[in-house]
């Protein structure tokens, strides 16, 4: 049953209440807002006070709209039902479903996922394997997946795309995949009436079946206008706008992104705090190599930094290997390898008893190729830019008995020359060999 309250003398009294010192909380009253010019007297505070009252009293005392009555309703065991919402008791949560791989261990289907690395980790590349394995259906770095169409946006250096696939097509023995699409035009996810995103979801839709597995690379490709990486607002943008891909495809979403300070993606943290997986690869240190071996061998670490839906799979190693398609084609491809592999030392050669280090071997192997070669030759030989450098290495190589400096022949303002001893498995005094400057001097 409606009851009716009799409130008009409420209204009466305050009608009646002066009414040019409003209260300043606007919701309180219909009447505009008028500015209280002086200090209220006694009297007046009172009936100000009195009418505020009065206003929610009346308020509190409004019939209030019919609303459903909840009853809890049992499904199932351990499922229940409460008006429109579903909740579970322990007994229910099989109900729920269990995880579904996309990549096992690596990405479940229908998430978000960020792949990270400073520039030159073979990030790209690991993501193209990636997209590889699972259109073609092939294990992907030793885990199980399941064959799907993919998309990728691939919107770094698109020319260098064929020669990639070539050289991995090559290495896998695989034929052609038309069950991947390659964007390269760039297309921005960072606006706010989610244009960029309603127009990518056109064209998945437009594909004969969906894709399982959306690729974005890279997050800095994607920004348009004055769009800012850093800021939280953008980047929330961002983070919505793959969610609406996600959830309109079923598909999963995984993001390319660099690698900033403290170890974590570049920008703001909400790209990080969003996402359902985040892997991350790494230069792996190769203790007792030289800079030259570890730049010929380099190797990378794979770590799973954050997984929602599971265990984090193991971490693995990288190493990349070059193949030669023809004479004109050729790229890395990536080994994986689930113990850390280890490259035995190069021993470091050895002449006359002496152990040369891989530059004084350098700079030995330019003077037997021409002998009498100066520092400015030696230099631009070993790309060197200190001519002391390069007289350190004769240096080293003189006291090893390997090497005659010409200290009488200058030129250029001092420049020295270096002649292999005509006998390198003597260590002694010999003289030095002639040269066209000491030739011209003795004629002289």
């Amino acid at each position: 049953m409606d009851y009716k309250y009799d409130t008009s003398w409420e209204d009466e009294i305050a009608n009646a209440l002066p009414s040019t010192h409003e209260d300043t909380d606007p919701w309180l009253f219909d009447e505009p807002i008028t500015t209280v010019e002086h200090p209220l007297n006694s009297q007046e505070q009172s009936s100000h006070g009195l009418r505020d009252r009065l206003h929610r009293k009346r308020s509190a005392n409004e019939v209030q709209p019919d609303v459903e009555t909840i009853t809890e309703k049992r499904l199932g065991a351990g499922v229940y039902k409460y008006g429109k919402s579903v909740a579970y008791s322990t007994a229910g949560l099989a109900s729920l479903g269990k995880v579904e791989w996309l990549v096992d261990r690596i990405i479940p289907k229908q998430v978000i996922a960020v792949l990270y690395a400073k520039t030159g980790h073979y990030k790209s590349f690991f993501a193209l394997d990636l997209a590889f394995s699972l259109a073609c259906g092939r294990d992907f770095m030793g885990h199980q997946v399941r064959q799907s169409p993919i998309v990728y946006y691939y919107l770094e250096d698109p020319q260098t795309l064929e020669e990639r696939w070539r050289a991995w097509q090559r290495d896998r023995q695989i034929g052609e995949l038309d069950n991947i699409r390659f964007w390269t035009e760039r297309v921005s996810l960072f606006d706010n009436d989610d244009s960029g995103s309603t127009e990518v979801i056109r064209r998945l839709e437009a594909m004969a079946e969906l894709p399982g597995l959306v690729i974005f690379d890279t997050v800095s490709e994607m920004f348009a206008g004055e769009a800012n990486e850093n800021e939280t607002a953008d980047m929330q943008i961002f983070m919505g706008a793959l969610k609406k891909i996600r959830t309109a495809t079923g598909a999963s979403v995984l993001v390319v992104h660099h690698e900033g300070p403290r170890a974590q993606p570049r920008g703001s943290k909400v790209l990080l705090n969003d996402a359902n997986a985040v892997i991350r690869i790494k230069t792996e240190k190769q203790w007792g190599l030289s800079k030259e071996e570890i730049e010929e061998n380099p190797l990378f670490v794979v770590s799973n930094e954050k997984q929602r839906s599971g265990v984090r799979f193991p971490s693995f190693w990288l190493r990349r290997r070059i193949i030669n398609v023809d004479d004109n084609i050729s790229a890395p491809v990536l080994d994986h390898f689930t113990e850390k592999p280890v490259i035995e030392k190069k021993p470091k050669p050895t002449i006359n008893g002496v152990t040369l280090n891989a530059r004084q071997q350098m700079a030995w192997d330019e003077i037997q190729k021409q002998p009498g070669i100066g520092d400015a030759a030696l230099m631009e030989k070993m790309n060197v830019k200190a001519v002391r450098t390069v007289r350190g290495y004769a240096k080293a190589l003189k006291e090893a008995g390997l090497v005659l400096v010409d200290t009488k022949t200058k030129q250029g303002g001092g420049e020295e020359f270096y002649w292999p001893k005509e006998n390198s498995s003597e260590v002694g005094n010999s003289a030095l060999p002639t040269s066209p400057a000491a030739v011209s001097r003795t004629a002289s």
